[in-house]
């Protein structure tokens, strides 16, 4: 038995082995012959990329102990980039009037098999078609800065150090046999509580490898894995409404969700007694302006809304057009001038980190570790984005922009249903501020802005049950210390300034993976973040957020479905 196990592992070795030669071959030599061979009125290419992953992807959806839905197959996905000019000055970030979006060229379909040729074919037509509309706007480009006789002071592509890596994926995708059977199990769980409606399980687990070849010499084989299991369920009140909750479980291994049964299933019970309290709520909650204290993983989730979602740590360069020597002149002026200004963007106190290479965060497991990004760009162990408030850094990939001249290498691969893409994302983040309360001092401050403010209460905003997305108990916090539950869906914490107006933090740290409305599952990050903070001017509109299709009454009670 040893000797068999040992052999298929030699086996698997070589396969591995003989893969990765085929597809950087490939790369390496029709980019070679790109370099050398393509040109087109004086211009040629003068920086290539090229990415390819090989993944295998498992859809799998179940329904009261069924499945009703399971797939799963190779996916291929692939990228690149092709500049005309130099570093200084190439054909990106610029658009005019005949810009047009090469994706809508005509592509082969990428080969499922690692075959030499085939990969070449597929790369000589992606470069060919790439570099024509490349060449056509560095030529548009370089026409109007004469034209206009323009200084261009920033630089359209960041020079990073020759990097090389190869990291053997320490994950393997689980057999379908036992996904399903879990998957059964799990969605079997709610034949046991008559008053669910419907409920809808997922799962999609991306396994696999990204290989990475760029005409500096950069090249890297790293793992891309990622599974999300996500829990929806309706329960249906006697008036014919619905109210509705998600529950999420993030990992890269799909082990560390399939032997998490007790745990989702002991969420499930608390997911549905929840809902059920909610489906015969009567006191739900109002608008409201004022104090709140957001607590446990809420806390993460508005850090994220206000992080991410409107890019206030995320890099960001417009394309310019040169229409008029002042235009120019304006974008760069003004690139200069936010790059120079001081940038507040939370109250005193706050600092924000990214730390990519962490794996591990005071023990527990962290989900967004980055060896190298997508562009060949290997990550500093701790980079500073937010000092006491003001904005130190941005994320941000090898185009220069304000705040962030430099590549930080954060922009990140992501592998959506066969498709490799790259965008600016978050990797982990850790919030810390220097002014830290215990929850019982940030609760007396928060009475204590009720009184100053002469309010009838402040809010205290918490999960109705550890894990859920959507479902909040809101408890009002009277002058005189009374308590009083109201029920609602969570608030939009995405408001104007509102990480300035943060006046108290918990001492106590939570971690949170893919937190608030900004989180995908194509790629994972992590948030580490004090469990608890107080912000002043909170708005809340009161209404309840979850309910829908009211004029649907089906027969109640529902059938049974137990076997």
């Amino acid at each position: 038995m040893r000797n068999s196990v040992f052999l298929l592992l030699l086996v698997t070795i070589h396969f591995a082995h003989a893969q990765k030669e085929v597809i950087f071959s490939a790369m390496q030599d029709e980019m070679q012959r790109n370099l050398n061979e393509l040109e087109k009125d004086g211009n040629a290419p003068f920086y290539i990329s090229y990415s390819l992953s090989n993944a295998t992807w498992q859809s799998v959806s179940a329904l009261f102990g069924s499945i009703t839905s399971s797939k799963e197959q190779r996916i291929k996905g692939w990228n690149s980039r092709v500049m005309v000019g130099d570093y200084q000055i190439n054909d990106e970030n610029y658009q005019d009037k005949g810009d047009y979006d090469v994706s809508y060229l005509s592509y082969p379909a990428i080969p499922l098999e690692d075959d030499y040729q085939a990969i070449r074919r597929f790369f000589w037509i992606a470069t060919n078609n790439i570099f024509e509309e490349a060449n056509r706007l560095y030529k548009s480009k370089i026409e109007n800065i004469k034209r206009y006789a323009l200084e261009y002071p920033l630089a359209d592509f960041d020079q990073t150090p020759v990097e090389k890596l190869e990291v053997t994926n320490p994950v393997q995708p689980e057999k379908m046999e036992v996904v399903e059977s879990f998957m059964k199990e799990i969605s079997a769980v709610f034949n046991d509580y008559e008053k669910v409606f419907r409920s809808d399980i997922s799962w999609n687990a991306i396994n696999g490898e990204i290989y990475f070849h760029n005409s500096e010499g950069t090249t890297y084989q790293i793992p891309h894995n990622s599974v999300a299991l996500v829990i929806r369920v309706d329960m249906l009140s006697e008036s014919g409404s619905f109210k509705n909750d998600v529950l999420t479980f993030f990992d890269a291994d799909p082990r560390n969700v399939l032997d998490n049964k007790k745990e989702i299933k002991d969420k499930i019970a608390q997911m549905v007694q929840a809902l059920t309290q909610r489906v015969s709520a009567q006191n739900t909650i109002e608008d409201f302006y004022g104090p709140v204290l957001i607590t446990e993983e809420l806390s993460a989730s508005f850090f994220a809304d206000n992080l991410l979602m409107n890019q206030q740590i995320g890099a960001k360069r417009e394309p310019l057009s040169i229409n008029s020597k002042q235009q120019a002149l304006n974008y760069f002026q003004n690139i200069k001038k936010n790059h120079e200004a001081e940038e507040r963007i939370a109250s005193s106190g706050i600092n924000i980190y990214a730390i990519p290479k962490a794996g591990t965060f005071n023990g527990k497991r962290l989900l967004g570790q980055v060896l190298i990004d997508g562009e060949g760009v290997v990550p500093p162990d701790t980079l500073l984005i937010c000092q006491n408030g003001k904005l130190i850094e941005r994320l941000n990939s090898r185009t220069p922009s304000a705040k962030a001249y430099r590549s930080n290498g954060h922009y990140l691969n992501g592998l959506a249903y066969g498709t490799l893409f790259r965008a600016l994302s978050p990797s982990n983040l850790l919030i810390e501020s220097k002014t830290k309360s215990t929850y019982k001092e940030l609760k007396k401050l928060l009475v204590e802005n009720i009184v100053n403010e002469e309010l009838e209460y402040g809010l205290i905003i918490k999960p109705a049950y550890p894990g859920s997305k959507t479902l909040v108990t809101f408890t009002k916090v009277f002058q005189d210390g009374k308590e009083e539950e109201v029920f609602g869906s969570t608030p939009n914490f995405l408001q104007n300034n509102i990480l300035k107006r943060i006046v108290g933090t918990g001492s106590d740290m939570t971690i949170s993976h893919n937190p608030g409305n900004y989180s995908e599952y194509a790629r994972n990050y992590s948030l580490i973040c004090p469990e608890s903070l107080l912000v002043k001017g909170f708005e809340i509109k009161g209404q309840d957020g979850y309910l829908y299709n009211e004029s649907y009454l089906p027969s109640i009670p529902m059938p049974d479905r137990k076997p």
